[in-house]
């Protein structure tokens, strides 16, 4: 039985293909940022109720990085490569779509916001000794073994979800004057106009923060925007009380036509800036405050978690015999089943793209 040592020895030419994704899908939820306006001034000097302007939108993308690259190898039992020519490609698609509406303050039902936090922390620590090699002393007839040094290196890992989504209840249509075009109708077919077209309870939510921002200053100052916005649009609908009835305003429910609630004029701008800048009083209970891990981390890991990339590795292999045998596939061959994950490994640690 011979040993093996005269083998044939093949060249292998690998040509390889890393191809790496990156997809973020677009949410069920829109993302969504409001802009407050105020009240339009009448002659009679007062102002009509500020409006909300309320843009939701949706996100993705998709990045693909291709890279080629061309090796050879051989079939030897130690595994020999050569990487040679690389070729990277590299193709990226961004996709968003946005939608805007308009909703007066007396339109508003309610308006509240909901948040959460999830967070981890992962700290994998080795330690090993690491021999010292002793200093030779001239004057010495011995060398005293110094002790070995101990070293440690920490894995870090952090991963944080953090989410404030805005909920808003309206009424479509119950403020009449935003279906201004029902005037053209005789008085008689408008109670009708407006039972059709009212829609009760109608609901709007928007993630304001959806992110994994592991650093909470951001998420803390949206949710005090997030505050703000409900409280100022609930202190708006608290001055729709006494005053003088509006006749031009009209409810509808079932069959019955009702006179609007009594109103008054809503904050002039500079009114509404005061609204929009005020502090709170006093404060009852404990303040919510976001835990903080017991775990000590050493490492800056920044404020957006990577997204994750997909990696897939093609390689495309052929032996070319050193004798006059004829170019056979390696997976013929049993023996070169390895070499073709060797080489399939070999592109994946050597190509590199994102």
């Amino acid at each position: 039985m011979g040993s093996g040592c005269c083998k044939e020895t093949k060249t292998i030419d690998a040509s390889g293909a890393v191809v790496q994704t990156q997809n973020v899908a677009a949410t069920e939820i829109p993302y969504g940022y409001v802009f407050i306006y105020p009240g339009v001034s009448k002659s009679n000097q007062t102002y009509t109720c500020p409006m909300l302007s309320i843009h939701t939108y949706h996100q993705s993308s998709k990045k693909t990085a291709v890279g080629y690259g061309e090796a050879q190898f051989s079939n030897k039992k130690q595994f020999h490569g050569k990487l040679g020519t690389l070729a990277t490609l590299k193709e990226e698609h961004l996709s968003s779509d946005e939608t805007a509406i308009m909703i007066p303050v007396e339109d508003i039902i309610n308006i509240y916001y909901t948040s959460g936090v999830k967070k981890s922390v992962k700290a994998e620590e080795h330690s090993r000794l690491v021999p010292v090699v002793a200093k030779r002393r001239c004057c010495s007839w011995f060398r005293k073994t110094p002790k070995p040094v101990r070293e440690t290196e920490i894995i870090e890992e952090k991963k944080a979800e953090r989410v404030i989504t805005v909920h808003i209840q309206y009424s479509k249509y119950s403020n009449l004057d935003t279906v201004s075009n029902a005037r053209i109708l005789p008085e008689s077919d408008r109670a009708q106009f407006y039972k059709n077209h009212f829609q009760p309870n109608t609901e709007l939510k928007f993630y304001l923060v959806l992110n994994a921002e592991y650093d909470s200053v951001n998420f803390n100052e949206k949710r005090v925007q997030a505050e703000n916005l409900c409280r100022i649009i609930m202190q708006l609908k608290g001055i729709n009380g006494g005053g003088t009835v509006n006749s031009d305003r009209l409810h509808t429910k079932e069959d019955a036509v009702f006179s609007a609630a009594a109103t008054i004029s809503y904050p002039n701008p500079e009114d509404l800036q005061q609204i929009l800048n005020q502090s709170y009083y006093g404060i009852f209970g404990d303040v919510h405050q976001e835990r903080l891990h017991s775990i000590t981390t050493k490492h800056d890991f920044g404020t957006h978690v990577p997204v994750p990339t997909t990696t897939t590795v093609l390689a495309s292999i052929e032996a070319r015999p050193t004798g006059k045998k004829a170019v056979k596939k390696i997976d013929k061959f049993n023996e070169d089943i390895k070499i073709n994950k060797d080489a399939t490994d070999y592109f994946n640690s050597e190509v590199t793209i994102f």
